[in-house]
């Protein structure tokens, strides 16, 4: 009898390093998947700070050109067009005045349709699977803002 189990725990060991092997080898295919999740997820937050860096920069030039220039010069418009509509008879001054506001809306639109980021990647059912920044384009945009703005203040004082 001593025999027989001794035969058994001989099988019941090897059936147990085996199963232990293949829980090993599953902790371990396990462990390389979150190690990739954990990648993924920081790649996430990397990217979620930029694009919060950048929305912001771009926020902060559209804030400071609406505050600063397009707000004055649209009330200055206003009272213009009340007092007289006729662009015919408006002063070189106040054709000025216009094309100043034509170029601030247009300098505002490039910035406010200007994305953080393009998507690169979808899925069959068109579920976004990547996208790529668009940061370059982003600060080109807002140096040209602030090159356009910058002659715009240098019209005006002349």
């Amino acid at each position: 009898n001593a025999a027989a189990t001794g035969v058994g725990l001989l099988f019941g060991g090897i059936a147990f390093a085996g199963a232990g092997s293949h829980a090993n080898k599953k902790a371990h295919e396990l462990y390389e998947e979150v190690l990739k999740n954990e990648k993924e997820i920081n790649n996430s937050i990397d990217l979620l700070n930029k694009l919060t860096l950048y929305s912001r920069k771009l926020r902060g030039a559209i804030l400071t050109i609406h505050n600063q220039l397009y707000v004055p010069n649209v009330v200055k418009l206003c009272k213009l067009v009340e007092q007289e509509a006729d662009w015919n008879l408006y002063t070189d001054e106040q054709k000025m005045l216009v094309q100043n506001n034509i170029m601030l809306v247009s300098i505002l639109h490039r910035l406010n349709s200007t994305a953080l980021y393009r998507v690169t990647e979808t899925d069959e059912k068109g579920n976004v699977t990547n996208i790529e920044t668009n940061f370059d384009e982003v600060s080109e945009v807002i140096e040209k803002a602030k090159h356009d703005t910058e002659e715009l203040l240098k019209k005006k004082e002349n």
